[in-house]
């Protein structure tokens, strides 16, 4: 049974509602890999890098911020949080102001994830309803009609799918993963796009109650677009950190043709095809962290080492790095998705 708790925070009449179920258990879980992981890595690159100092008082709240967006159980609690984890990421991204490409990549960022925010400010006004009832509990039990249902659907589709990257919302994502740190860039890719994932998650197949079946053939069909422009985008450009963001576009499209499916299923009335695909969903979700997490700090090392992200300009470093070219080949395995990984 989810652990439920409420604190004396937030709106003066309801307080600030947490809990922990299987679902937010499994993002921590994701979380907390990601986490722990480029923490460890962040000790040794932020050595090397010319202001520290810019990174490290945004870094841990930034981690906080994701964990507190996934135990949220009221919508106030929830969108609080969200904004503060996109505002630190934010600043995460500008750290490096001094460059022109982070200063563009940060103003971009910032128009998107003020968009998706106010996207998600409407979706959980029209879940709470006119009786207002922000407790996720309340938004489960009330009853909505089709038309409001797509409505919240579309919203969340809009909010949710800015911050993980859904064609057309991208537009931030290839700016600002190259201009952030590399262990920044793991996390963002890795872990805050899954948080985004888990916000659809959390409101389509908890909160919102039944979607009605025409819905799930529009949520398969932007996953496979969202798959296939991301890919296209990575097979021609040439910077290996932007490279990475393309392909984290792809997976996440990949990522949302399942739970597509999933809705697809659960319409009607496919209920173990539909736990199925939601499983494949959430297997992915873990997949893509650790080996994009793994692809981003190989990046970063050899970012490092050479100063380079063309690909183009780099070659040979097998036998300067030969460490970072086994884990390398390891992440480029696992993304290819060849035996056994």
């Amino acid at each position: 049974p989810p652990v439920r708790t409420v604190l004396p925070l937030g709106l003066p009449w309801i307080g600030a509602h947490f809990r922990l179920d299987a679902l937010s258990g499994f993002f921590l879980v994701v979380l907390g890999l990601g986490g722990a992981a480029a923490s460890l890595y962040g000790i040794g690159y932020m050595r090397h890098a010319a202001a520290p100092g810019r990174v490290l008082p945004f870094y841990g709240p930034f981690l906080g911020a994701m964990a507190l967006v996934l135990l949220a159980d009221d919508a106030f609690t929830f969108l609080v949080s969200w904004e503060s984890m996109s505002l630190l990421s934010w600043a995460l991204v500008v750290s490096d102001h001094r460059d022109a490409e982070a200063r563009r990549a940060s103003y971009v960022y910032l128009l998107m994830a003020g968009l998706g925010t106010m996207a998600l400010l409407f979706a959980f006004g029209l879940l709470a309803g006119a009786e207002g009832g922000y407790g996720f509990e309340a938004i489960a039990a009330a009853e909505r009609g089709p038309e409001v249902t797509a409505a919240i659907l579309f919203l969340m589709l809009l909010g949710a799918g800015s911050k993980a990257g859904v064609v057309p919302l991208h537009v931030w994502l290839p700016l600002a993963h190259p201009a952030a740190p590399s262990h920044v860039s793991a996390l963002m890719s890795g872990v805050m796009t899954k948080v985004a994932l888990y916000a659809f998650i959390r409101v389509v197949f908890d909160l919102l109650g039944p979607v009605a079946w025409w819905a799930s053939p529009v949520v398969i069909i932007l996953g496979a677009a969202t798959a296939v422009m991301g890919i296209l985008f990575a097979i021609v450009d040439g910077d290996a950190k932007r490279i990475l963001a393309y392909s984290t576009i792809e997976n996440v499209g990949v990522i949302l043709v399942a739970l597509g499916l999933a809705l697809a299923f659960r319409a009607n009335g496919m209920t173990a095809l539909a736990a199925l695909a939601l499983t494949a969903a959430l297997f992915h979700v873990l997949n893509h962290m650790l080996f994009k997490s793994l692809l981003f700090m190989a990046a970063g090392a050899v970012l490092s080492a050479t100063g380079r992200r063309a690909l183009d300009a780099l070659g040979g470093l097998i036998h300067r790095m030969p460490v970072t070219a086994v884990l390398t080949l390891v992440g480029v395995t696992a993304i290819a998705a060849l035996p056994p990984l």
